[in-house]
C-alpha cells in the first residue's frame, strides 16, 4: 500500500454472520408464484437447504471494512492519490451538510477554498 504515507495507519475488520431471510423470501416467492408443481417442490426443498447450512455457519455473509488515518498536508492537498480525493469529496460533503445546505454544486474559489452552492436555492 505505497500510497499510505509514513505514520499514518490502516486497520482493517472482519466479520461474518449467517442470515438466509433474503434467500427464503426469494425461494418462497418462486415457489409460491410457480404454477408447475415440480418446479415449486424442488425450491422448497432449496429453502429447507439453504436452512440447514445456515444452521451449521456454513453459509455465511462476509463483511470486510477498513480504517485509515489521513493527515492533510501538502501531498494530500493535491489530490493525486484516490485516497485522498475520496476523503477531500467527504470533507466537502460532511461540512455542507453541517451548513444545511443540501447537495448541490462545487464551486471552486481561491486556493484551497471550495465550497458547495444548493441547486436548489439558485
Amino acid at each position: 500500500m505505497k500510497f499510505v504515507l509514513t505514520g499514518e495507519k490502516c486497520t482493517f475488520f472482519m466479520g461474518r454472520y449467517s442470515q438466509d431471510e433474503k434467500r427464503q423470501q426469494y425461494l418462497n416467492h418462486l415457489a409460491s408464484t410457480c404454477s408447475l408443481k415440480l418446479p415449486a417442490i424442488l425450491m422448497r426443498n432449496e429453502q429447507a437447504r439453504v436452512q440447514e447450512l445456515t444452521r451449521q455457519g456454513a453459509r455465511s455473509i462476509w463483511q470486510q471494512t477498513l480504517f485509515c488515518t489521513w493527515t492533510a498536508d501538502v501531498v494530500g492537498e493535491r489530490k493525486t492519490y484516490p485516497l485522498s480525493k475520496v476523503i477531500d469529496f467527504t470533507k466537502l460533503y460532511v461540512a455542507a451538510l453541517k451548513e444545511n445546505r443540501g447537495v448541490g454544486e462545487w464551486e471552486k474559489g481561491g486556493v484551497g477554498e471550495e465550497k458547495l452552492i444548493n441547486v436548489n436555492n439558485a
